[in-house]
C-alpha cells in the first residue's frame, strides 16, 4: 500500500496536477495592498471593490469602476485595457541622448529617462577632455516633449550635476519597490555648478519633471532657467507607478516632491515662454540666439 500510495503521488506530481497554482486575483489583490499609495481605509474599500468586479465583470468594466471609485488613477490601471492616452507619453525619434557643444554652452538633448541613458551619458561625455568640461559655463538641457521614464536612471543623470557631496534629494513618499523616500549625492557632479537653461513643453513629464524641479528649485534656484517653448507649463506628473511581475495591472506606489511647490496636475512653470519660437528644429545656435535676448539678470533663475 505504502508503494502504491508513493506512486501515485509521484504521477500526480509529474502531471502537475500537485503543483499548487498562483491565483492571478489573489496576486493582484495582494500587489494592490502592498504597492498602491492610499490610506488604509480608502485601501480597504478599493480592495473591496478589485475583488469583487474581478469576479464578475470582465477586464475592462473592473478598470472603468476602479477610475470611477477613484481607485485608479489616469496613470494607473489593469494593463491593456484600452483607454485614452495621457499627454507626455510620445517620445520622439533619435538617440537617448545627444551632447554639443557651442563655444561655451554644453547643449544636452535627453530623449527619455531609459535604461540606456546613463551609459550613453557616461559614453557621450567621454568625447570631452576634462579641459572643455570644465571650460563649460552654461548647460542647456532640451527636454521638449520627454516623457520621463525610470526613477533609478534619473538619479544617476542627476549625479552628473550635483552641486557637491552628501546633499539629499529626490524626496518622495513611496511604496515603490528600490524607490527610497530620499537620495544623497555622491560627489560633485562632472556638470555640476554651471548655469542651466533648460526646455521645456506641455509634454514634459514625468521624470523629466522631477530632474527639472531639482535643478530650477533645490539645487540652483538662482542659475536655473525653465524655457518653456510653445508651452508656458510642463506637463504636472509627480507620481510614480509600479507593475507587477505579470504586467497584469500597474498602480501609483510614490508621490515626489520638492519644498514649497505642488507640481502634480499643474507642472513647472516656465520662467521664460516662447510661444511662438522660430523654426530652429534641433539648431541649437539657432535656439540660443533666440533665448539669449531674454536671459537677463532680472529674469535668469527668477519668477
Amino acid at each position: 500500500m505504502r508503494l502504491f500510495t508513493t506512486m501515485l503521488v509521484a504521477g500526480v506530481l509529474a502531471l502537475g496536477i500537485g503543483n499548487v497554482r498562483a491565483d492571478p486575483v489573489q496576486d493582484m489583490l495582494q500587489f494592490y495592498r502592498q504597492h498602491a499609495l492610499k490610506e488604509k481605509d480608502e485601501l480597504s474599500r478599493c480592495l473591496v471593490l478589485l475583488r469583487s468586479r474581478l469576479a464578475t465583470d470582465s477586464r475592462t468594466r473592473t478598470d472603468e469602476a476602479m477610475r470611477r471609485s477613484g481607485c485608479f488613477d489616469d496613470f494607473s490601471g489593469l494593463v491593456g485595457v484600452p483607454r485614452l492616452t495621457q499627454g507626455g507619453d510620445t517620445i520622439p525619434d533619435g538617440p537617448t541622448v545627444s551632447l554639443k557643444l557651442i563655444e561655451t554652452t554644453l547643449v544636452m538633448r535627453i530623449r527619455e529617462f531609459d535604461a540606456d541613458l546613463p551609459d550613453n551619458l557616461k559614453t557621450a561625455l567621454g568625447e570631452f577632455t576634462p579641459a572643455q568640461l570644465r571650460n563649460v559655463q552654461t548647460v542647456l538641457v532640451d527636454l521638449l516633449s520627454d516623457p520621463g521614464g525610470r526613477i533609478r536612471v534619473g538619479r544617476k543623470v542627476l549625479e552628473a550635476f550635483a552641486p557637491q557631496q552628501g546633499v539629499a534629494y529626490m524626496e518622495a513618499v513611496s511604496r515603490c519597490d528600490d524607490v527610497p523616500n530620499s537620495q544623497v549625492t555622491e560627489a560633485t557632479g562632472v556638470l555640476g555648478n554651471k548655469r542651466y537653461l533648460v526646455l521645456v513643453n506641455g509634454a514634459t513629464a514625468s521624470m523629466a519633471e522631477w530632474f527639472t524641479a531639482t535643478l530650477r528649485y533645490v539645487w540652483y534656484p538662482s542659475s536655473t532657467t525653465v524655457i518653456g517653448v510653445g508651452s508656458s507649463r510642463t506637463f504636472g506628473k509627480a507620481i510614480m507607478q509600479l507593475a507587477d511581475a505579470d504586467n497584469t495591472v500597474k498602480v501609483t506606489c510614490g508621490s515626489w516632491t520638492v519644498p514649497g511647490h505642488d507640481i502634480q496636475g499643474s507642472g513647472i512653470p516656465a520662467d521664460v515662454v516662447l510661444m511662438h519660437p522660430r523654426e530652429c528644429g534641433r539648431d541649437y545656435r539657432c535656439a540660443l540666439e533666440e533665448i539669449a535676448p531674454l536671459l537677463t539678470s532680472t529674469v535668469v533663475g527668477k519668477k
